[in-house]
């Protein structure tokens, strides 16, 4: 399990209910739908049933008559089980206390359990199967809360490289066909609203950096049709990075997300450099072909270096491997050179056509 990532497994169904035995049946028809699902590998509940308990049923006219009270015989086991803290010995600085109880053989077993003899006030010893009988039971373990609501977690590990998406849509089907009482209600966790919740926090800030990335080129460049073009190599670089993710068989996820928005800052700077530089001459802007291209190559070469420089400084993250890492630099390294290779022609093409534009509506 990649300790980078921000969840516990990849598929995730928490069930919320109040009633906890409710919850346990439908976790484990959850689980079922999910262990019949292709390529999951494992599946748990976090809602354990938890540790057996022994519970002791005392007779309490026999207890009275033997003048021992319930509080008598429970500290009484409690001195032969676990023991109580008689003293202790000091080791070099540390003070460690001394534990006094029954063998480990007198515990080991529930029946072992009835042969304790209880001391009563009179001084005469009382085996405990006199005063009580004892029963197995289940006790339930800790119960997992979210926000307040009694939940049991069904986690999922899948075949690694297999996308978790893939695997939720095979099991949506078998899920909603469940008889899910009133008050009850699944929802999806795991990857796949991990990366909902940051898809969702990138999109509530997208629109201001998308504003302030529109004035800022806008006001350095003085034209709109000049802006177009660097936002639409911007997208470009994002569909060119989606497909060097999936050429290389990568999952989509949340790390590609975040790499694609770095890469189209990446685009938008590489456009921005050529535009700047046909700007600086005047004969490009009369659409004079050769000087265009001239001028293209001329900082091909810079927006060349600073492109290896990139892919060469994320060979390491996708040479390291794992699955949290690789797509996030595959989509900025791959999508790097294809965005430039693409923009170094894709940049200048759109420049001419827009000076020619330009040109007819002036004459």
């Amino acid at each position: 399990m990649n300790k980078a990532s921000p969840f516990n497994a990849p598929v995730e169904l928490r069930i919320y209910d109040p009633n906890l035995d409710t919850l346990k049946t439908l976790g484990e028809q959850v689980r079922g739908i999910l262990n019949a699902t292709p390529d999951v590998i494992h599946t748990r509940a976090t809602l354990s049933s938890g540790a057996p308990k022994v519970w002791l049923q005392v007779n309490e006219d026999a207890s009275l008559m033997s003048g021992l009270s319930l509080s008598d015989i429970a500290s009484q086991i409690q001195m032969a089980t676990t023991g109580i803290i008689g003293g202790s010995i000091l080791e070099q600085t540390e003070s460690l206390p001394v534990r006094v109880r029954l063998g480990d053989t007198s515990r080991e077993q529930e029946t072992r359990l009835a042969e304790i003899n209880l001391v009563s006030p009179s001084g005469s010893g009382i085996p405990l199967s006199a005063l009580s009988y004892n029963e197995v039971n289940v006790s339930r373990g800790a119960i997992p809360r979210r926000n307040g609501e009694r939940v049991n977690t069904i986690e999922a590990y899948i075949t690694s490289g297999v996308l978790p998406a893939q695997v939720l849509n095979d099991a949506k089907d078998a899920i909603a066909n469940l008889d899910i009482p009133a008050g009850y209600h699944v929802e999806v966790g795991g990857e796949s609203a991990k990366r909902n919740e940051a898809v969702g926090n990138l999109l509530s800030n997208i629109v201001l950096v998308f504003t302030l990335l529109l004035a800022t080129v806008v006001l350095s460049f003085n034209s709109f049709r000049l802006t177009a073009i660097i936002l639409l190599s911007a997208f470009q670089s994002a569909g060119l990075g989606l497909l060097a993710v999936f050429v290389f068989g990568y999952p989509f996820g949340f790390t590609v997300i975040i790499g694609l928005l770095g890469l189209m800052g990446l685009a938008i700077n590489a456009a921005i450099v050529i535009l700047a530089e046909l700007e600086d001459v005047p004969d490009a802007k009369q659409g004079n072909l050769a000087l265009i291209i001239d001028t293209v190559s001329s900082c091909g070469r810079h927006i060349g270096s600073t492109t290896i420089t990139t892919i060469g400084g994320f060979l390491p993250l996708i040479i390291a491997g794992g699955g949290f890492w690789p797509p996030f630099a595959i989509a900025i390294a791959g999508g790097t050179l294809l965005a430039t290779m693409l923009s170094l022609v894709w940049v200048p093409v759109m420049y001419l056509l827009l000076m020619k534009l330009v040109k007819k509506h002036h004459h």
